[in-house]
């Protein structure tokens, strides 16, 4: 799982693997306390690899 900026809309954008999961808007960025994607995006990354983690761990 990995995050980089589209250059074309200039937003952090989320892949598993080489599939888009989403784009990091302004909104979600808000929702993370942060003024800027980019922090978002990260913790995103963060707390979607802990979820799978323990999903793992359950099963």
């Amino acid at each position: 799982m990995q995050w980089e900026v589209e250059p074309s809309s200039n937003q952090p954008v989320l892949y598993v693997g080489e599939t888009l999961l989403m784009t990091v808007t302004v909104r979600d960025a808000r929702l993370g306390d942060t003024s800027t994607g980019e922090p978002r995006a990260q913790a995103l990354i963060h707390a979607l690899q802990a979820a799978l983690e323990r999903y793992h761990q359950d099963r």
